[in-house]
């Protein structure tokens, strides 16, 4: 019991050394300007986070908006009302991955006008799941069910297919079954920018798709 206590105090005495830093190599993005997505997406963490964004897209003195994401995913639903917020807002959203960003969170994550991944981030995409569970329904439900689903997962495609710059044929077949991949194996696949240790290194990363940067300062 001590020898876990111990750990215990140790691992936070670590991440209390280890935050700042993260903190000192994000994006010039005021505190009070950043919002963030954590744990399981579900309908009230869309409603949560669209506000926020929302008003933050209010503030006329706002230039960018910063979106932290570290999640497991969730509801299908609830990533891409977040996604369409994101690319209809009048400022530009820098989307930075810490920790474990899988799921529909990697959906948000490639949304952002820049996208940045801690270098010991995992990312990890898949296919639309289906869990049942005790549900009981006629077949013509689970049809109708099942069509829905298949609009969902061919939204979540096109998002991938514009942010990434993959055909929707080459992201089917590796979506086939999970897709793990490590923080510089998310950028090769164009699901981000950069890490986050080059933002310093470099002011000349380019945007999605080759689109140009938007200026980061306030």
């Amino acid at each position: 019991m001590i020898k876990r206590i111990m750990v215990l105090v140790i691992f936070c005495l670590c991440f209390s050394l280890i935050a700042p830093v993260l903190e000192a190599k994000m994006p010039s993005i005021k505190p009070e300007n950043w919002v963030v997505v954590s744990g399981r997406i579900t309908d009230d963490t869309a409603r949560e986070v669209i506000e926020l964004l929302l008003n933050l897209d209010a503030k006329g003195e706002v230039s960018s908006i910063g979106l932290r994401v570290y999640s497991s995913g969730g509801s299908l639903s609830a990533v891409l009302a977040i996604c369409d917020v994101i690319r209809n807002l009048h400022h530009p959203v820098v989307t930075v991955g810490i920790g474990e960003v899988l799921s529909g969170a990697v959906l948000i994550l490639s949304c952002g006008s820049k996208r940045y991944l801690g270098a010991h981030t995992m990312v990890m995409l898949h296919r639309p799941d289906i869990i049942l569970g005790d549900w009981r329904s006629s077949v013509t439900e689970l049809r109708e069910f099942s069509e829905v689903l298949s609009r969902l997962e061919d939204q979540m495609y096109s998002i991938l297919v514009e942010n990434t710059g993959k055909s929707r044929d080459e992201i089917r077949q590796n979506l086939q079954k999970e897709l793990w991949l490590t923080a510089k194996e998310a950028i090769e696949y164009g699901l981000a920018d950069g890490l986050l240790e080059e933002i310093e290194e470099s002011k000349e990363l380019p945007g999605k798709n080759g689109k140009p940067f938007f200026p980061m300062g306030e």
